[in-house]
C-alpha cells in the first residue's frame, strides 16, 4: 500500500474536490449511465492516487485538470467498449422483449383487420363513425358538418355501429 505524506495528501484531497464533478460530467457525457460514470471516476481517482507520486502538477492549474479529465475520459472509453461489446440479456428481458413484439404484431394485424371492417361499410357510415370516434366531433358539430340535425346523427351512429359490429362478427373479430 502506498503511503501519501501529509502535504500530498492534502494536495489530492484538494483536487479531488475541486475536479470530481467535472470528471463526473465527462464520464457520463462519454457513458450515459450514472452508476457507469461513477465508477469510471473512482476507477479513474485510484489510478491517479497510486500514480500521485509521479505528476507533475500538484496544484489547482490547468495541466492538473487536463490530467484528471484525460485519465477519467480514457476509463470511461474503457467501460464503454466493455459496456458495448457484451451486452449481456437474462432471460426474462429476453422473453419480455419477444412478448412485446408479439403483442406489437398482434395489434398491428388487429387494426389493420378493423379497418378493413370499417371501409366495408357504407360511405355514410364511415365517415360518421369517424368524425366520432377518431376525431372526437360531438353531436352538435357532426351535425353542422354534414348539415343534419343532431338526432339524425345520433340515429346515424347507432345503425352505424350496429352494422360494424356485425361485420367485426362475420369476421370473427368480436
Amino acid at each position: 500500500m502506498l503511503f501519501f505524506k501529509a502535504e500530498d495528501r492534502n494536495i489530492f484531497l484538494t483536487l479531488y474536490d475541486k475536479y470530481k464533478n467535472d470528471m463526473y460530467r465527462q464520464a457520463y457525457h462519454i457513458l450515459k449511465d450514472p452508476q457507469l460514470a461513477e465508477d469510471a471516476v473512482q476507477d479513474a481517482f485510484l489510478n491517479i492516487f497510486r500514480n500521485f507520486s509521479t505528476i507533475k502538477y500538484k496544484q489547482v492549474c490547468p495541466y492538473s485538470k487536463s490530467y484528471f479529465i484525460q485519465t477519467v475520459k480514457n476509463r470511461s472509453i474503457d467501460l464503454y467498449r466493455v459496456k458495448t461489446k457484451r451486452r449481456i440479456i437474462s432471460y426474462d428481458e429476453l422473453e419480455n422483449s419477444l412478448i412485446d413484439g408479439l403483442a406489437d404484431i398482434e395489434r398491428t394485424i388487429k387494426i389493420k383487420e378493423v379497418k378493413k371492417c370499417l371501409k366495408k361499410l357504407p360511405i355514410n357510415y364511415q365517415s360518421i363513425l369517424i368524425m366520432k370516434y377518431y376525431y372526437g366531433h360531438t353531436y352538435k358539430e357532426i351535425s353542422s358538418l354534414l348539415n343534419i340535425s343532431d338526432s339524425n346523427v345520433k340515429k346515424r351512429i347507432i345503425r352505424a355501429k350496429k352494422k360494424y359490429k356485425n361485420i367485426l362478427q362475420e369476421e370473427q373479430l368480436l
